[in-house]
């Protein structure tokens, strides 16, 4: 920024024949000359056919207090000993609403009568013939509420000037209230804003910038609206529908919104969003410069005569914010003007954020001219070097500190203002009780945001209202086993149904999987219940278990070695055990499918599974060997042993061994988090290296398709001994049992595989019923028989055996010790 004090100094060494100016201060170096030897004319241009909005006077018209500042900053200026001795400044008022041709036109008149430059413009399209009648007349323009950025092009506008900043500075200072709360607050809604502008030239010119800006600054637009501006004669007005677009800016989620449009816009806008509850104190909304005004709340569309207070504005408005052009609220100049403005109008409406800026334009002019001349008081004056003067200048206004960028644009100074209405605000100081909008800040290329006082929101209070809200939700606690309500959508934080989640979404309960470590979200009263499943199931399988430890285990050792029977030592007792430990541990493998999947049971499940049936196959493929050893030539005695036997059954184990480990190592079962129906479960997939359930079904049906080739051994086996006695022939038996297990791999598998991510609850029974059955019925086969021929046929005595082929083959079969 310039430094006054410098300039100041300039002035005094006699290098800069400038004078700073200080309007808050009352002349005290003596009176102007009253001779004048020279007149100079600046044409104002001013909107004339402006609807009222003086409340207290309906005669008055055409915002006759423009063209009041109009005459006062001429009296003040030509009042002022500072300034333009021997000068006289006049004013020619041009009405600024002309339609360009005609303001051309009047303008090049003005322009050949002598006027060196031209003042004004009230609205931003304004800004637009200004800068043309600069270029095309070749004379100094001011304009003081133009934005547009293409404006600031010094070398397209080397004889305009404004006294508005680019929209860019107004997008960066809204940026920065923005980030002042979000660093407060750490809540990304701050950063998320919802737009809308109006089609007009202010709109469209200011939500560009903006949302390159946001763009630049890494602020989120969550959704970006327009509609079509009031027309100054107020025609559109029955054919506006902006339904659609407050449709949108609700739906898209931003608790902060942004405004670009003039007050009757913004009054529009309320009273359609007020419908969909988006002024509530989980809502912010900020104005630009030309709604943040202290009319927001009247209402002059539809009674030109009289401003009226509208109860929904009022009730709307309360805690807005705004960025508005510096007016100088409080300074002693800023009061006696409005002061003198009230009087002379009978007005109890003060000075707004527009019409000021034009009293401190004609200022600007003037003390541009007063240092051209005080060099030169003779000097003829060029409109380049009046622009570069204007450009040059620097003083207090009524408006705050004036000064210019080279490129013709002012300093950037804004006021944040905040709508205080109705409420006391002691700690605003000079504020009018009667104001809207309060400053509570200020923002300066320079310095950046400064905020002075305390926001106060729409609740009243100036607590930083939380927009982190979200919907309420229902959720299921796994601590303490019951649904509840999350009403604040965002106290609980939902876990995905891994082990040690809490808290779950409700969606989690009664769905046939296990998501809670204690199953409570599949509690009894689901209908299924995983729970009574459990225990049914449970208490079978332990049965069975203990059934078969406490009685086909006692019956074997007793029968097979203490007291031994040729029924049971013929079916090799040793072959009988490894059968029991099979089937004990082939039952018991269910349990590792019991509860909430864990890594530990997934990586147990084919191990404790695929070892029980590849061992009970060979148990019962070494016993059908040896008879097929022993019967395939009846007239030679052999012997098979033990030794032999335990070869044959370990050649047949080791490879499923050695698949397991391999699936073990490389694609190991894990419990893993995947999506069904829209949820995540936790479910045995493959994990590991490969980290694919593609892999896992690999290694699992190359452990189902050994399965397959053993199973054919059997049953070729089963077949070459079919004309051994029924004595020592166990191959009906066996066909039973390889029948149970080809039952197993062959229909419930793909079942199952079809049904698990379907109907997990069906799936679960007839994958468990399956294994019992399988190897219940293979235990059955293989032991009731015996114990009933041991105990109810043989009485437990030990009948002598009847053969019909070579007694030498058989006496080896069942004699010998194994």
């Amino acid at each position: 920024m310039k430094s006054s004090l410098f300039l100041v100094i300039l002035a005094m060494l006699g290098l800069c024949h400038c004078v700073f100016i200080d309007l808050n201060k009352t002349p005290t170096n003596g009176t102007k000359s009253s001779v004048i030897t020279r007149n100079i004319t600046i044409t104002g241009l001013i909107p004339l056919t402006l609807p009222v909005i003086d409340a207290n006077n309906s005669n008055s018209r055409a915002l006759a207090h423009l063209s009041y500042l109009s005459a006062k900053a001429m009296q003040d200026i030509n009042n002022d000993p500072r300034l333009l001795n021997g000068t006289h400044l006049t004013i020619n008022a041009v009405n600024s609403q002309l339609l360009s041709p005609v303001l051309l036109g009047q303008a090049l008149r003005q322009r050949t009568a002598g006027s060196v430059a031209f003042v004004g413009g009230l609205f931003e399209l304004d800004g637009s013939p200004l800068s043309v009648i600069s270029n095309v007349l070749q004379v100094a323009s001011v304009a003081t509420l133009s934005s547009d950025s293409a404006l600031s092009d010094k070398s397209k506008f080397p004889m305009f000037v404004r006294f508005r900043p680019a929209s860019e500075q107004q997008s960066n200072a809204i940026f920065d209230l923005f980030d002042f709360f979000y660093s407060r607050t750490r809540q990304l809604q701050w950063r998320q804003i919802g737009v809308v502008s109006t089609a007009t030239p202010y709109g469209i010119t200011l939500s560009n910038a903006f949302l390159n800006t946001a763009e630049t600054r890494n602020f989120y637009i969550t959704s970006y609206q327009q509609f079509l501006g009031v027309t100054s004669d107020n025609t559109n007005l029955a054919v506006r529908d902006i339904t659609q677009q407050v449709t949108q800016l609700k739906e898209s989620k931003a608790r902060v919104f942004v405004s670009l449009m003039q007050t009757s816009d913004m009054q529009f806008l309320i009273e359609n969003a007020i419908q969909y509850g988006m002024f509530a104190p989980d809502y912010v909304w900020l104005c630009a410069d030309a709604c943040a005004t202290n009319i927001l709340h009247l209402n002059f569309s539809f009674i030109p005569d009289k401003a009226v207070i509208v109860k929904e504005y009022f009730n709307a408005i309360p805690g807005f914010l705004g960025v508005a052009s510096s007016a100088g609220y409080g300074t002693p100049s800023f009061t006696a003007l409005v002061d003198a403005y009230q009087k002379q109008f009978n007005s109890t409406q003060r000075l707004g954020v527009y019409p000021a800026p034009l009293y401190d334009a004609y200022y600007a002019v003037a003390i541009a001219l007063d240092s051209i001349l005080k060099e030169n008081p003779n000097a003829v004056i060029n409109p380049l070097e009046l622009a570069q003067a204007i450009r040059n200048v620097t003083f207090r206004g009524i408006t705050g500190p004036i000064e210019f960028t080279e490129d013709g644009d002012r300093f950037p100074i804004y006021n944040i203002v905040n709508v205080w209405r109705g409420s006391q605000c002691p700690e605003c100081l000079g504020a009018d009780y009667g104001d809207v909008f309060i400053p509570v800040g200020t923002w300066t290329a320079n310095d950046g945001l400064q905020m002075d006082h305390p926001v106060r929101f729409f609740d009243g209070t100036t607590r930083i209202p939380d927009l982190n809200l979200h919907q309420s939700f229902d959720y299921f606690d796994c601590t303490d086993g019951k649904k509840k309500t999350d009403e604040t959508g965002k106290t609980v934080n939902l876990d995905k149904p891994s082990w040690g989640a809490k808290q779950i979404d409700a969606d989690y309960y009664c769905d046939e999987y296990l998501d809670c470590d204690d199953m409570s979200d599949e509690p009894y009263d689901c209908v299924p219940s995983f729970k009574v499943l459990f225990i049914i199931y449970g208490i079978i399988t332990g049965l069975l278990i203990l059934f078969t430890i406490f009685v086909f285990v006692p019956f074997t050792f007793l029968f097979g070695y203490i007291i031994p029977r040729k029924r049971v030592r013929a079916s090799s007792p040793l072959f009988l055990l490894i059968i029991i430990v099979s089937g004990v541990f082939g039952i018991g493998s269910t349990y590792a499918w019991y509860g909430k999947p864990h890594s530990v049971a997934c990586g147990f499940q084919p191990w404790l599974l695929g070892l029980a049936i590849v061992s009970m196959n060979s148990a019962l493929i070494a016993k059908t060997f040896r008879i097929w050893r022993v019967f395939r030539s009846p007239f030679k005695v052999k012997v098979i042993s033990n030794v032999e036997l335990m070869v044959l059954w370990i050649i047949l184990v080791a490879p499923v061994i050695l698949i397991l480990f391999l699936w073990t190592l490389v694609s190991t079962p894990t419990a893993k988090l995947e999506e069904h129906e829209g949820l995540e479960h936790l479910v045995c997939a493959g994990g590991g290296f490969t980290d694919s359930n593609a892999a896992g079904y690999a290694w699992f049906f190359i452990l189902v398709g050994y399965q397959g080739l053993v199973m054919l051994l059997g049953i070729l086996l089963t077949f070459a001994i079919r004309n051994v006695p029924s004595k020592f022939n166990e191959g009906k038996l066996i066909a039973l049992s390889i029948y149970n297990i080809t039952l197993l791999g062959a229909i419930v598998i793909p079942v199952f595989l079809v049904l698990r991510y379907i109907i997990p609850f069906v799936a679960w029974i007839i994958r468990t019923s399956v294994i019992i059955y399988v190897f219940t019925a293979t235990l059955a086969l293989q032991f009731i028989p015996k114990i009933w021929g041991v105990v109810l046929s043989d009485k437990f005595k030990d009948p002598p055996m009847q053969m019909s082929v070579d007694s030498g083959s058989v006496g080896s079969l069942a004699d010998t010790k194994i």
